[in-house]
């Protein structure tokens, strides 16, 4: 189980909500005729985005955007990567959530991705992302009151048990099933990655090699064996990965290990990758 959090400023105060996944589905994912793990992309036609009319497209900062009096829907130009954002005053936002909770939220939202086309045997699980608030003023004893203001419904994906872990899925719907917001990227990983974590995932269910590869990792060794691939907002080339990952301390930063017990590095995550950082005396 993940627990995802989010940050605002001002009275509101960093929270976190989480449920369980569901059921990790142990079923061979479907591959792509080249034998990759087929990729999903989700156009405009088939979100149920509340939008609002009349819209236009425009193209800016590596985004085809169509844009309505309610907000954005954003595919990003080189990955297609979608977010889609209501403006502050969008009627959708003002509705009620969605009726009957998370779950129902989650299996709605879950039906809405697969009825688009996401492949279901992808699926690894929904759960629930969610923001509490709390507010108050000065010092006090008693830790401030929690209240649950939003929450997404977030799909995480798979191939054979092994999760992709940069992959994702995820909206929140109102009580009129708009959809509010939403966000999808959810690539085709390459044959070759996927041969490498059927060897991986093998070398591990031998206790013998798994101790021994352990033996080469830095404490605590509790690790997870996962497909990593470059983000949605990447402008680089495509890359994807397989990687055993150990928590490095605190902040949920992870180390990554080979086959062979070898570290590296993600391309994203090197020195450098997303260029050189804003000079802050200039």
């Amino acid at each position: 189980m993940r627990t995802t959090c989010v940050w605002l400023t001002g009275i509101l105060i960093v929270g976190c909500v989480s449920s369980p996944d569901e059921p990790l589905s142990q079923a061979r994912a479907p591959l792509a005729p080249s034998g990759s793990l087929a990729g999903f992309s989700h156009p405009f036609s088939k979100s149920h985005f509340a939008l609002g009319s009349p819209s236009s497209y425009k193209t800016e900062f590596g985004m085809q955007k169509v844009v309505g009096p309610w907000g954005v829907f954003a595919t990003h130009s080189s990955t297609g990567m979608v977010l889609a954002l209501p403006n502050a005053d969008a009627p959708s936002r003002a509705a009620p959530p969605f009726p009957g909770g998370s779950e129902a939220q989650n299996a709605a939202v879950k039906a809405y991705f697969l009825s688009a086309g996401l492949p279901a045997d992808q699926i690894q699980g929904v759960r629930t992302m969610g923001l509490m608030t709390a507010s108050g003023y000065g010092v006090s004893e008693e830790p401030p009151a929690f209240h649950p203001v939003t929450s997404d419904s977030f799909i995480s994906r798979q191939y054979a048990g092994i999760q992709v872990i940069d992959s994702y899925a995820w909206a929140r719907m109102n009580d009129s099933s708009e959809v509010v917001t939403e966000s999808v990227y959810w690539p085709e990983i390459p044959a070759t990655v996927l041969n490498e974590a059927n060897a991986f995932a093998k070398s591990l269910s031998d206790e013998v090699w798994k101790k021994a590869f352990l033996a080469k990792l830095p404490p605590p060794r509790n690790g997870q064996l996962v497909i990593h691939h470059t983000p949605g907002t990447w402008n680089k080339a495509f890359s994807a990965a397989v990687s055993y990952d150990v928590p490095a301390g605190s902040g949920g930063r992870m180390l990554h290990f080979d086959q062979n017990g070898m570290a590296f590095g993600l391309p994203d995550e090197l020195p450098g990758a997303w260029g050189e950082a804003p000079s802050m005396t200039k």
